[in-house]
């Protein structure tokens, strides 16, 4: 072989072939990306997976079958996982499309056994309701008891407004066209 000449690789090849071969490649679906964030071997392949399927639920390109049903597997996903960055990849995914429907699962972070999930809960519900958290008397690094009280207080504040002109048109406002 010249020196100027690339040996290409068998698999090199073969990608090149199968990409050019027009539906023969097809990305995973929600429901296989949201079986990988449960089921992967590793908690970094987990999470890789919740961030992949949050990015197809947010991905205004595709056909938005495919972008809803990846907005109702990260919900399954952000409630079935063991692995707190699932869920905290889960919670950041819905946040990012502002979805109101999933609040009560927001709601719920708050009081989840990791730091690294009810931190993100915080700044979803916080940025969603417009409120400060710390009014109600939440910190998400306090006791489990104080924070149970204030979570409390939390759920009536939405319960009360989330019907009201102003969560009725944001929530309006975020959904998808």
């Amino acid at each position: 072989m010249s020196p100027n000449r690339t040996a290409w690789s068998p698999i090199v090849v073969g990608l090149v072939v199968l990409c050019a071969i027009p539906g023969c490649y097809q990305a995973p679906s929600p429901a296989d990306l949201a079986q990988e964030a449960l089921q992967a071997a590793s908690a970094e392949d987990q999470e890789l997976a919740a961030v992949k399927l949050a990015e197809v639920a947010n991905d205004q390109q595709l056909d938005r079958q495919v972008c809803d049903e990846a907005q109702q597997e990260l919900r399954r996903v952000l409630g079935e996982s063991r692995s707190p960055t699932v869920r905290a990849a889960c919670i950041q995914g819905l946040a990012s499309l502002w979805d109101y429907e999933s609040m009560p699962a927001f709601l719920a972070a708050l009081d989840d056994p990791s730091e690294v999930v009810r931190g993100p809960a915080t700044v979803t519900i916080e940025r969603m309701m417009s409120v400060n958290l710390k009014g109600f008397g939440y910190d998400y690094r306090g006791p489990p008891a104080t924070r149970a009280a204030a979570i409390e207080r939390i759920r009536q504040y939405w319960e009360e407004k989330r019907e009201g002109p102003i969560f009725t048109n944001w929530m309006k406002k975020k959904k998808r066209p």
